[in-house]
């Protein structure tokens, strides 16, 4: 048994009730599904079966410091990393997508979805400051969907010898001090980590993303457009990235 996280910004909210139909349609044997805003999400964009919860509700953490248009950011990952409201087994699927195929979700053998690679270095360098830990799977773990086992997480906290809050002041002296808007990437830690430690936990299934993006909100029908074009034509996952 599994739970589903979302961790939806406000730039997203319109979006979620594609996120959820693709959610009931194509993945079966999930228990909850949590969405986790730091604002209140409006009635018409939340579903009845889900649970809604705000930032301050799930976590206590202290970002301030970090810049202002980036401090969300990295709030949704810390979020998705040490959260306490799901199952121990849990799938983080990203607030901007629609899951065009159905997935079968096995979490004794789960897989690391593979989209398109990525190679930012920053990301590596802060695991290797942190965490000593290199890029040790030759293709990137970002990805719109990463199942997380919370068991492996304390256990790359363990391994580090840090508590929870050890490692986020860790990340956020190193993110201050080296000045990147993008310097922590909780898939590429966790899915590296795994990778190093527990090799055989998991499977790695390269999947078909068509990346849509706008540099603005994106509209009811806009979206509903896109899905429809989209939808049975091969892809596994269609992106409504919005880079405000």
């Amino acid at each position: 048994m599994f739970d589903i996280l979302i961790t939806a910004a406000p730039k997203d909210h319109n979006k979620l009730p594609f996120v959820m139909e693709s959610i009931y349609k194509h993945i079966k044997g999930y228990r909850n599904l949590f969405v986790v805003s730091p604002v209140a999400i409006a009635d018409k964009y939340m579903w009845m079966k889900a649970k809604y919860l705000m930032d301050y509700e799930v976590v206590d953490f202290d970002l301030s410091a970090i810049e202002q248009s980036r401090r969300g950011w990295y709030m949704q990952q810390f979020i998705k990393l040490f959260q306490n409201e799901t199952a121990d087994d849990y799938l983080v699927v990203d607030a901007d997508i629609y899951i065009n195929r159905d997935f079968d979700i096995n979490p004794l053998q789960p897989s690391f979805y593979l989209g398109r690679n990525q190679n930012h270095q920053p990301y590596f360098d802060l695991m290797k400051a942190v965490l000593d830990l290199d890029k040790v799977y030759p293709y990137s773990f970002i990805c719109e969907m990463m199942f997380f086992k919370r068991d492996m997480i304390w256990e790359m906290l363990k391994h580090a010898k840090m508590t929870k809050k050890a490692f986020i002041e860790s990340c956020m002296e190193y993110i201050l001090q080296n000045e990147n808007p993008s310097g922590f990437s909780e898939y590429e830690t966790y899915g590296n980590f795994v990778t190093k430690y527990y090799p055989q936990l998991y499977d790695y299934k390269k999947i078909n993303v068509l990346h849509g993006k706008k540099l603005r909100y994106w509209t009811h029908q806009e979206l509903f457009d896109y899905i429809t074009k989209y939808n049975n034509n091969g892809y596994d996952i269609l992106t409504m990235h919005s880079y405000i």
